[in-house]
């Protein structure tokens, strides 16, 4: 999906770019990804990364945060975008929906490409809306995933059997 979603972006907004950053497994999804992005002419649109050990460098330039999955856990992704301030476009799978909603970004169906390039084309054209999505991001992530709340709540549930509120 992301990379027909990165096509449509560029015959509207041919300036903004995709940078994407994880392992390269050299599998089947692997070269489609790369054969699309040939065929599609956007290698000057679409950046692989691969595996980096900070993505702080690539994230502090990012404007926007997207995550494509059709299946997913807790993506530490959006916990980046968060700190980041980063307005972002995900998809509704594993545990994203509990995450972002509609105050703090976009939430899509999985492989529902109009949807997603309708939501990532709001963002692109509103700067002042990506701000205040990534701002409550930020906000939610340092009140619910900071690493001094996470580390009370565990020693709430070990020693009481729940967590603080």
């Amino acid at each position: 999906m992301l990379i027909e979603v990165a096509k449509m972006i560029r015959e509207e907004f041919a300036d903004w770019t995709f940078h994407l950053v994880g392992k390269d497994f050299n599998d089947d999804y692997s070269k489609l990804l790369k054969e699309k992005i040939i065929d599609y002419k956007l290698e000057g649109n679409v950046f692989l990364y691969g595996s980096i050990s900070n993505t702080f460098s690539v994230l502090k330039e990012s404007q926007i945060g997207i995550l494509t999955s059709i299946s997913e856990g807790f993506p530490v992704a959006l916990l980046e975008y968060g700190y980041h301030s980063l307005g972002v476009v995900v998809t509704d799978v594993g545990e994203i929906p509990f995450i972002i909603n509609s105050n703090n970004g976009f939430c899509v169906k999985s492989n529902d490409h109009q949807s997603f390039f309708v939501a990532l084309k709001s963002l692109i054209k509103d700067e002042n809306l990506r701000r205040e999505k990534g701002m409550i991001l930020k906000e939610k992530i340092n009140n619910e995933f900071d690493e001094r709340k996470i580390i009370s709540d565990f020693i709430s549930f070990i020693y009481n059997g729940n967590t603080v509120d």
